[in-house]
């Protein structure tokens, strides 16, 4: 069983690279001719779409940075809270919080036409 189980994954694995290679010949293909969302024929709508994953690199800078801007739940707040608050700073045109970095993946979504 676990020689199956291994198999499976390894061609997951394999499934799941050529999924990001073909997404992102899309990408640069969508971008290429300037487009962000495309409808398909069966009507499923294809887009862009940015996901912003944040680091804390510098704790000092970072935690100065919460005080000043009197932000302090930030010191409380999971992971994905602070994935939240950056991409909502981000889509505002602000700047990230001093101490932060950001690393910002383009993917392709897609939403199926309503029936």
């Amino acid at each position: 069983m676990k020689n199956h189980k291994d198999e499976i994954e390894e061609k997951l694995s394999e499934i799941n690279q050529e999924l990001e290679a073909l997404s992102q010949l899309l990408i640069d293909k969508m971008e290429d001719e300037d487009m962000h969302s495309f409808k398909a024929e069966d009507g499923t709508t294809i887009f862009q779409k940015t996901a912003v994953y944040p680091k804390v690199v510098d704790k000092e800078v970072a935690f100065a940075w919460i005080k000043k801007n009197k932000q302090e739940h930030l010191l409380s707040i999971q992971h994905m809270s602070l994935k939240a608050f950056c991409k909502d700073l981000l889509e505002q045109g602000n700047e990230l919080p001093g101490g932060v970095e950001c690393f910002l993946k383009t993917t392709v979504g897609s939403r199926r036409a309503a029936k």
